[in-house]
């Protein structure tokens, strides 16, 4: 295999999934085998147990027990860990500085455009205060594995690690990734993504053909460039990064909320 540039080559040999009922926990714990499954990754499935809860233990350890024996039909490494904590998001916070993880996956329910919370009370807090990088899901569908995965190319509504994020999941489940150019609304130019353009030979050799390039179109912004490129691709997942700001504060704009709440697809946040 062909050695993808740097910063679109990243590690992921130690995965945690936070263990819930319902299907939205297993969608990322599905999504975390396909990767361990091609990258030979370790996959910690883990759950909080609320000091102030009368929730029995064997609760707790089905969800991880469920986890542990999933993952050996699959012959993926599945580490089950429970924790004590005050609360949930307290607990998963504290998991994900207390080991060497390479990525924390959440997931969550779409919420009203009209609701201040992207992820919910758990979802938002750990956004802000995990100690590794974190891969969000706000599910809207039932479709996966993923067929189509669409990645705006822009400064202002993503990153050099949530892109690569996409490459490599891309190539685990077998999609097709199409990148859209968005970079004329970005205010301010850093990196303008110049890496990924000069290498795109070799990001291919690296995780396969099936990527696809497109410009922007004619639309005045971010959330209308999307909605427009979905009608044309049919994506089933959109992915959009972040990373922590002055001060080490994360801050997430309106552009990302707006995609985020206004739009039919999966999404994917990736906060460095």
């Amino acid at each position: 295999m062909v050695e993808a540039p740097q910063p679109y080559a990243i590690r992921l040999q130690k995965l945690l999934v936070p263990m819930g009922k319902g299907y939205r926990s297993k969608r990322v714990l599905q999504i975390a085998f396909d990767l361990a499954r091609s990258y030979d990754s370790e996959v910690t499935a883990f759950t909080v147990k609320e000091t102030t809860q009368e929730i029995t233990w064997s609760d707790k350890v089905s969800l991880v027990t469920g986890a542990f024996k999933d993952g050996k039909d699959e012959q993926i490494k599945v580490v089950p860990r429970i924790r004590m904590a005050d609360s949930v998001k307290e607990g998963i916070v504290a998991e994900s500085l207390a080991h060497n993880y390479d990525l924390l996956f959440i997931a969550t329910w779409k919420r009203s455009s009209l609701s201040a919370s992207l992820f919910g009370g758990i979802g938002d807090y750990v956004i802000k205060n995990s100690g590794t990088t974190t891969a969000a899901l706000s599910v809207k569908n039932n479709q996966y594995p993923y067929r189509r995965i669409l990645v705006p190319i822009s400064e202002d509504i993503n990153t050099r690690t949530a892109i690569a994020f996409s490459l490599y999941l891309k190539k685990a489940i077998n999609a097709s990734l199409y990148l859209v150019d968005m970079r004329k609304y970005d205010k301010t130019r850093t990196h303008g993504f110049r890496m990924l353009f000069e290498n795109m030979d070799r990001i291919v050799g690296s995780y396969g053909p099936e990527i696809n390039f497109t410009r922007s179109g004619m639309t005045t912004s971010f959330k209308d460039e999307i909605l427009f490129h979905s009608r044309q691709i049919k994506p089933d997942l959109i992915v959009l990064g972040i990373r922590r700001g002055k001060g080490g504060k994360v801050r997430i704009n309106a552009a990302i909320k707006s995609v985020i709440k206004d739009t039919d697809q999966d999404v994917f946040l990736i906060k460095k």
